[in-house]
Formats: C-alpha cells, sequence, structure tokens
C-alpha cells in the first residue's frame, strides 16, 4: 500500500479521515492511521499521516498500474503515469527513492475553477523546519 506524508504531493482537498484504519508497524513503533489522500501523480488512493517522515510507494502496486522500466547501468527504475515520469534512484542504504526537489509540481484544478495553481516545491516548504529536521528527512 502507499503511504504519503507530504500534503503538497495531494490533491488538493483530497485528505480524507476513513472509519477503517491502516496499522503501520516501523522501527519506532506502531500506530494506526486514519486519513487517506489521491497523489498528484494519479496514482491511486494512498494512506496519509502528516507525522510521517517519508512517502512510500508500492512498488507492487506501481507496477501493476503503469509501464515501468529498470534501467541497470543508472540502477533506477522509471515510471510512467499520465502526468509525466517518476525516477527511483537507489541510495547508499539499497533502498529505492523518487527525489521531489527535483521537480516542481503543478497541478490545473480543471474540475475545481478551471484555473491552473502552482504547488509550493519542497525547497520553498522548508523554511518551515528546522536543519535538523531537513537533515533527518534527506537521511530518511
Amino acid at each position: 500500500t502507499h503511504m504519503f506524508c507530504n500534503p503538497e504531493l495531494c490533491k488538493p482537498g483530497s485528505i480524507r479521515k476513513v472509519i477503517r484504519g491502516c496499522r503501520v508497524c516501523t522501527n519506532s513503533g506502531e500506530k494506526v492511521v486514519y486519513h487517506k489522500c489521491i497523489p498528484l501523480d494519479h496514482i491511486e488512493e494512498a494512506w496519509f499521516d502528516h507525522t510521517g517522515i517519508a512517502n512510500i510507494y508500492s512498488f507492487a502496486k506501481i507496477v501493476d498500474m503503469y509501464p515501468t522500466e529498470y534501467n541497470n547501468v543508472g540502477d533506477q527504475f522509471k515510471v510512467t503515469t499520465p502526468t509525466g515520469d517518476l525516477v527511483f534512484r537507489c541510495s547508499q542504504s539499497g533502498l529505492y527513492f523518487n527525489d521531489v526537489r527535483e521537480k516542481e509540481v503543478i497541478l490545473a484544478t480543471v474540475e475545481e475553477n478551471m484555473h491552473s495553481e502552482v504547488v509550493p516545491t519542497v525547497k520553498e516548504n522548508e523554511s518551515f523546519y528546522t536543519n535538523r529536521q531537513k537533515k533527518d528527512a534527506r537521511r530518511a
């Protein structure tokens, strides 16, 4: 299942409370998440927890939904979605990640008001966090 923590990566107004939660188990403990959202990149619904430290995609679900290529030279996956490609590179710890700082996210809110709206980039939002929080987020 997908799990997001960054509201800027969710469609505006799509974060909502649900009755039946999802139990999340991590190295730091367990909790139940009771919110869902619709991500901007048109993948299916995701669980949402604003206290999380990373946006997590289910590789199995993404492969079922979109064309996915693996490049063994660059050690990365490229997922082709209707809104553009998502590239997941391999970290030093062996986990694949998509660096959202590399692109500015633009959302056309056609159904709301037929105008375009620019969603703030992660870099613009970094001003709200301490240097330690930013360092921990990058490390995660």
